[in-house]
């Protein structure tokens, strides 16, 4: 199921978030856990970045 203005894309990103938080979670090793919610944060950000071009108008995306 697709919701109005969201792009396969951020979905994509969207997951990716979630699994990396949750392994982020459940892991035993610090650094590991530091590494994939870095990771996660990454994530969020591009897929706040597609959610931003899907609702620009067409001529305005780059």
């Amino acid at each position: 199921m697709r919701l109005a203005g969201v792009s396969s894309t951020t979905e994509y990103h969207q997951r990716l978030v979630a699994i990396l938080t949750r392994l982020a979670q459940t892991t035993r090793d610090p650094d590991t856990a530091s590494a994939l919610m870095r990771l996660a944060a990454e994530h969020t950000a591009q897929a706040e970045h597609a959610a931003e071009e899907n609702r620009k108008p067409d001529q305005e995306r780059s």
